[in-house]
């Protein structure tokens, strides 16, 4: 405070001076508390799937190691092939972890076919308030215990602390300087969906827009997302924050839900792409066939042939498709339900004071976006196969009309072949010959030639006599 004085001593005559700066000061002071929390806490739920429909023990294998990976290399998960909604995989039920700065802990279940990690990590103080720009060490040391590997079904953060005692600071302004400093690229006005209280804490619900997961774990494709739901939970005090703590588990269960209902809706993305792809190779190769109507009957029925084999396949895999497209949905309705369903197991156990309304917004871009969209594109896919269908039948009716006059003018021509080598049969051999005259006749002298002679004979009138057969009426 030095400074200060000094500064106040030069300004003696300058009442007005002094006011001014005592009043930056203040303003000073005041943006530092309203940049504060105690013990900010820092939670990360990710998930991995564990085995997939029609999937192989080598796939499940090498989902079930990424996740291991994410784990610290002393630690063993106990996992069995029996079904269960909810199993935690260590003894001890979390591993712990401390350094100079943080703390925290890793805790791995499994619900279902899902395997789920929370990875808490908070300031190794729990008395002083700490700067909210934490949120980006507390973020980055989270991200480097992951070891680098891939989240294959999605993720979700929790941000919380409580404020100083007799605090004056804004729980909603509060929120968004941990956002900024959490989410250097974050927008809270874009991100924003809404807030509400639990147990007296102000909570502030948004959506990270459009990020990538991978899309298997044994792929190098990534999906694309929709959004990634972040909560920001500014309690009074300590008090609050430990009542709210007890329901990290339901949260682990809640955000399973989301991310499955949010990776199911990607796939159906991705699925619709296919199919889109699908339909113009098809048509495509339909162009093809039309194109070799005009080049001759042999070349074009072998061309026409390879391209309706190419189709044939291509609609194997678009009929496939619309079938995923319809099971993403199905998968989207459970899970939908799950959703609904641990969302009111919460209401139930948080007081009566407790709002959490703003997780309708979830429920609401479900039932108006994500089965509408689906259902019309389902719709779209079925017509299409049809139209498909229709156009497919058409070209096989050409090609099976064109193999026919392939086959009749290969019969015909085996008959006049036939018909010449019959004829030709009947002509003398050499050492039947006998001659006419005192002279050896020519056909005696060469007598493959009188063969060959004969067989055009026969031949050409063999044909002569189908043609006119053929335009009789």
């Amino acid at each position: 405070m030095a400074w200060i004085l000094r500064l106040n001593r030069a300004h003696v005559g300058a009442p007005l001076q002094i006011e001014t700066l005592n009043n930056s000061i203040t303003q000073l002071v005041v943006f530092k508390l309203m940049r504060e929390l105690v013990y900010p806490t820092l939670d990360l739920f990710v998930y991995d799937l564990k085995e997939a429909l029609n999937t192989t023990d080598e796939f499940t294998r090498k989902n079930q190691e990424i996740f291991i990976r994410k784990l610290p290399q002393n630690v063993a998960i106990i996992d069995s092939d029996r079904e269960s909604e909810y199993l935690e995989l260590l003894p001890q039920k979390t591993e712990d972890f401390k350094t100079d700065k943080v703390e925290g802990y890793y805790f791995p279940v499994r619900l279902n076919d899902v395997y789920g990690l929370q990875v808490d990590c908070s300031v190794n103080n729990q008395t002083e308030p700490q700067p909210v720009e934490c949120f980006s060490l507390l973020k980055s040391e989270i991200e480097s215990r992951l070891n680098e590997q891939p989240i294959t079904l999605g993720q979700a953060w929790m941000l919380s602390g409580w404020l100083p005692k007799d605090s004056p600071q804004n729980p909603k302004s509060v929120a968004q300087n941990c956002y900024q400093a959490f989410c250097k690229d974050g927008n809270w006005q874009r991100d924003y969906q809404g807030e509400g209280t639990i147990f007296g804490g102000n909570v502030f619900y948004l959506w990270q827009p459009y990020y990538s997961i991978r899309d298997l774990a044994d792929s190098s494709h990534d999906l694309p997302l929709e959004n990634r739901p972040i909560l920001i939970a500014i309690y009074p005090n300590v008090e609050s924050a430990q009542k709210a703590a007890e329901f990290y588990p339901d949260w682990m269960g809640l955000f399973c839900y989301y991310t499955k209902i949010n990776w199911a809706y990607a796939q159906s993305r991705l699925i619709k792409k296919n199919i889109f792809d699908y339909y113009k190779r098809i048509e495509r190769d339909r162009q093809m066939i039309t194109l070799q109507n005009n080049k001759p009957i042999s070349s074009q029925f072998t061309e026409s042939k390879l391209n309706l084999d190419k189709i044939q396949q291509d609609i194997k895999q678009y009929s496939s498709d619309v079938l995923g497209l319809a099971f993403q949905k199905q998968i989207i309705d459970i899970n939908f339900t799950n959703y609904q369903t641990r969302l009111e197991m919460i209401r139930q156990r948080l007081d009566s004071d407790s709002q959490l309304d703003f997780l309708n917004k979830f429920s609401d871009l479900v039932t108006q976006k994500y089965i509408v969209q689906i259902d019309k594109d389902s719709e779209n896919m079925q017509l299409g196969f049809q139209l498909l269908e229709d156009d497919i039948n058409a070209v096989r009716s050409r090609i099976e009309l064109t193999k026919a006059e392939r086959d009749r003018s290969f019969q015909e021509f085996v008959a006049i072949v036939g018909a010449g080598v019959a004829g030709a049969s009947f002509a003398p051999a050499d050492k039947n010959c006998q001659p006419i005259f005192s002279r050896t006749a020519v056909i005696c002298k060469v007598p493959v030639l009188f063969s060959l002679l004969v067989f055009v004979i026969v031949a050409g009138l063999t044909w002569l006599l189908r043609r006119q057969w053929k335009g009789s009426p």
